[in-house]
């Protein structure tokens, strides 16, 4: 399997996890405003959730092949002039 294409799966998968954790999410904060008793299980979704929405930002804010123009570099540099 060529690194573009497991790499494309990661991302996809982690998306999909995203997607999912802020539905959970949605419920969670929903259960919060309605005042349950026991609101453990819901902060920890949250706190899950938090932290799959990070690793699925942060790469692309920190990636060092990403240029300040927003275009993603090709690793190969482009003589200007």
């Amino acid at each position: 399997m060529t690194r573009i294409l497991k790499y494309s799966r990661m991302t996809i998968a982690l998306g999909v996890m995203t997607l999912v954790g802020l539905a959970i999410c949605f419920h969670a904060l929903a259960d919060v405003s309605r005042g349950g008793e026991d609101l453990a299980l819901e902060w920890t979704a949250l706190r899950v959730t938090a932290l799959l929405v990070v690793m699925f930002v942060a790469p692309d804010v920190r990636h060092p092949a990403s240029r300040p123009d927003g275009v993603a570099s090709t690793g190969k540099e482009i003589e200007h002039g």
